[in-house]
């Protein structure tokens, strides 16, 4: 049985289901069956224009299956075939996770698109006279890291240099460094961990809170602070993490 929408109400008479005056759906035997003239809706007495019917009027179309029609959707909606930055997540771990996904995260600071022009967008020339595609604006280049000189990381993290996953406290310590106290600090646990690269040499500054221990692991090798709870260390190019030690709480980090 196929139902044709008609109207903007669905009022059926149960006790009246011959009548053409007092419901505003009609029931259909057939796809290409036309709503008759005589049955009209119950606000305004709106006949049935049977658009769907006249293939003068109406575009051409293949039915799908809601199987078929839900791929559909996900391949084609918003961005042709779903966009140029795609992400598979693992929903057996990321539906109950609540901190920020560093490879995501990364490949969100890194994206540059590839769209070459959007038609009819701040044209002041000719609009018949379409952007060359082959010859685009050089993107941004997506495997330029953000530059390491002078990155700093407190808590909470809202930069991109690093890749922040853990939990963070007020009431873990604080700890003073050139000059300016910090209350709110990274706690260092078995998930803890913080990612980032460097491009060239440089130096590693972390920065305890007074509470628990002074010490982490920097690319799986522990390092302890000194007597001031400060970790100073020179970094050769490329990707680096730090973890956890033994329990301890980090307020500050910095790449030079």
């Amino acid at each position: 049985t196929t139902y044709v929408c008609k109207g903007t109400e669905i009022a059926f008479d149960l006790a009246n289901t011959t009548s053409t005056v007092n419901f505003d759906a009609y029931v259909a035997s057939t796809r290409d069956e036309k709503v008759p003239d005589t049955v009209v809706s119950v606000q305004g007495g709106t006949k049935y224009s049977n658009f769907d019917t006249d293939s003068s009027i109406m575009y051409s179309y293949t039915v799908q299956t809601p199987e078929d029609a839900v791929n559909t959707i996900q391949q084609y909606c918003g961005r042709v075939q779903g966009g140029d930055l795609k992400w598979t997540f693992d929903n057996a771990t990321e539906d109950t996770n609540y901190v920020v996904i560093p490879g995501l995260r990364s490949a969100i600071d890194n994206y540059s698109s590839n769209l070459v022009s959007v038609q009819g967008a701040n044209e002041t020339t000719n609009p018949d006279t379409p952007t060359n595609p082959e010859t685009p604006d050089t993107p941004t280049n997506p495997d330029t890291p953000v530059s390491q000189s002078g990155q700093v990381c407190t808590f909470p993290y809202t930069g991109s240099f690093f890749a922040v996953t853990g939990n963070t406290s007020t009431s873990k310590g604080s700890a003073t460094y050139n000059g300016t106290t910090y209350t709110t600090v990274l706690k260092m646990e078995s998930s803890t961990k913080v990612e980032f690269t460097t491009t060239a040499s440089a130096t590693l500054t972390i920065v305890f809170s007074s509470s628990d221990n002074a010490n982490c692991k920097i690319d799986g090798t522990k390092k302890t602070a000194d007597a001031n709870r400060v970790i100073t260390i020179t970094l050769e190019a490329g990707s680096h993490t730090i973890t956890k030690g033994d329990t301890a709480n980090i307020a500050y980090i910095s790449i030079q």
